[in-house]
Order: C-alpha cells, then sequence, then structure tokens
C-alpha cells in the first residue's frame, strides 16, 4: 500500500456499513445495527464538538477514528479519542495521522484531557503508551449464550418486573433512574451532568433498543431497577447496555431479576450472545454477570493522558 495514496476526510453517511462493521470486529462488547452506529453519530449533542473520520485506501475504507468532549460530565475539557486501522494496512502511519488530526481537533475545541477506550491488545497499549497515555481502569468483557441460562429467581410481592415497553410513555422517568444509578458507576470522569434532552435522544430513541426486551423493576409505580437490552437482530447478537438499581434499593437481588427476564426474552427471540462489559471496581455487578453464565472473553481498558 502507497501511504501517500491514503486519504483521511470526515466520514459521511454512506460510510456506516463500512465503519460499522469494522468496530464490530473490533469489539464483541459493542453490538449495533449500522443504523445503531449512524445514531451515534447523529446523535452526539452539538456542544460535544464530535468529528468522525476515515482512512481511505483504493476507495476502501482501511481505518476510521473519532474524537469530542464529553457532555454528561462536569469535568472541564474531558474528552475522548478512538483510532483503528484494519491489520492489513497497520503500519503505514495511518493511525498516526488519524491520531494527529483528531488530537488537534480536541485541542481546538478546548480539551484539556482526552480518554481512549478499547480492547486491550499489545500493539493498541504501544500506540497509547508512545503518545503520553497511561492505564488507568479495566473492565472485563464477558458474554452468554442466553439460551443456556438456567436461573430462576423467586418473585417479591413487594416488586413487579415489566418490560420496559410497560413504561413507554414515562422516559423522564426512566431517566430519572438512569440518572441517579450512574452516579456512582465507575468512570474516569463522573456522569455528573447529564441532560434528559440528550439521554431521550442518544438513549431513549436509540434504534437498536429493544423496549420489550429490556426490563425494568417497579416498587408500587416506582422504577427502582432496570436492564436495558439493545439488540443487532440481523446478527443475533445483544448487548446489556446499562443495569442498575437505585441506591436505597440495593442488595435485594432486583438488578438480577431484571438481567435475568431480559435474558430469557432473549433467548425466546433468536438472540444467541448478549455481551457486557463491568469495570473490574463494580464486584457486585460481576458477581451479577457470574451468577447468570457470562464468560470473560477479553478486557477494555481505558488510557489517560492531559492535553
Amino acid at each position: 500500500m502507497d501511504r501517500g495514496s491514503v486519504l483521511i476526510r470526515p466520514a459521511a453517511r454512506e460510510d456506516v456499513p463500512a465503519v460499522a462493521a469494522i468496530v464490530r470486529d473490533e469489539n464483541p462488547a459493542w453490538v449495533f445495527s449500522d443504523r445503531g452506529w449512524q445514531h451515534r453519530w447523529e446523535s452526539a449533542p452539538a456542544r460535544s464538538r464530535l468529528v468522525a473520520l476515515v482512512a481511505v485506501a483504493d476507495e476502501k475504507i482501511v481505518g476510521h477514528g473519532g474524537a469530542g468532549l464529553n457532555p454528561s460530565t462536569s469535568v472541564q475539557g474531558a474528552g475522548g479519542l478512538g483510532v483503528t486501522v484494519l491489520d492489513f494496512a497497520r503500519g503505514n502511519g495511518i493511525g498516526s495521522r488519524l491520531y494527529d488530526a483528531l488530537l488537534e481537533h480536541l485541542k481546538s475545541v478546548g480539551g484539556r484531557n482526552v480518554i481512549a477506550i478499547f480492547v486491550q491488545n499489545d500493539s493498541g497499549e504501544r500506540f497509547a503508551r508512545t503518545r503520553g497515555f497511561v492505564h488507568v481502569k479495566s473492565a472485563p468483557i464477558s458474554r452468554v449464550d442466553p439460551r443456556t441460562v438456567e436461573l430462576t429467581i423467586a418473585d417479591d410481592p413487594g416488586f413487579r418486573v415489566q418490560p420496559l415497553a410497560a413504561l413507554r410513555d414515562r422516559p423522564r422517568d426512566i431517566f430519572d433512574l438512569d440518572a441517579i444509578a450512574a452516579l456512582d458507576e465507575p468512570a474516569v470522569n463522573p456522569t455528573d451532568a447529564p441532560r434528559y434532552e440528550d439521554w431521550e435522544l442518544a438513549e431513549w430513541r436509540h434504534p437498536d433498543l429493544e423496549l420489550n426486551g429490556s426490563s425494568v423493576v417497579l416498587s408500587g409505580d416506582k422504577p427502582v431497577a432496570l436492564s436495558l437490552l439493545r439488540v443487532d437482530a440481523e446478527r443475533g447478537r445483544g448487548v446489556s447496555a446499562f443495569t442498575a438499581t437505585l441506591p436505597e434499593f440495593r442488595g435485594r437481588g432486583l438488578a438480577t431479576r431484571a438481567k435475568a427476564r431480559t435474558l430469557l426474552w432473549a433467548a425466546e427471540h433468536g438472540i444467541t450472545s448478549i455481551a457486557t462489559a463491568n469495570d473490574d471496581s463494580n464486584l457486585a455487578m460481576l458477581a451479577i454477570n457470574r451468577r447468570l453464565g457470562f464468560k470473560p472473553i477479553g478486557t477494555l481498558v481505558t488510557y489517560q493522558r492531559e492535553l
């Protein structure tokens, strides 16, 4: 490959299938349809200043990258950056060109620090370290075939487990639960400044969010726990996108009940793989996953550097 012939340009809508395929291949915990990946681009709030680039060689997309500010944290200048190049195209400086362009963009929009999250691998970690990044977090990736889950959980008369579809007209209540539960979610930059309008567009309207498969636990009429399921039906894959319980209701097995119902639904609807990733300090959720039969298949690592 002639490195001088590689074009770095902004990503366009017609690039979605190629980029989505690369991302699905690189990270088994990222599950989405092509439309789901397009939604990721389109739903980013303007203040995130998101930019997406592709690298093209011989009319084929051989790499991609994205960078922007984190719109859901109060940490000033917190940003994220990611770069991927197909194996056969590596060693031609494509990753460096993508990275340099994305880093300059972050600096230009007020970025002060940047994180990169990727599946742990030697070349990726070398790439990050040589550019001043340091490892700050790890999150085991695990997966289960929902058809193999046999866990049964006794009903609790004080709580009802419902499909999220039963609350489709109450997105604000689901947002409130999500936002409160996310406050103590392990993260380099805490999710402590979410906006309903951002969440409603990015999460509630996500084309891969399966309202019938996702589960919510009610205490009376109050949502107190949930397990969100996104599905790529074409490929028979799903991802447990977020499972959480309000702090005052924890320790009662509600998250397990919500997630178990979600897995049962998936097994009955042609889904053969459910993936998830959880910070290695989140011992409670890791224990729930083990109980439900999830097995480790890799590790997501988070690297950070100051700008």
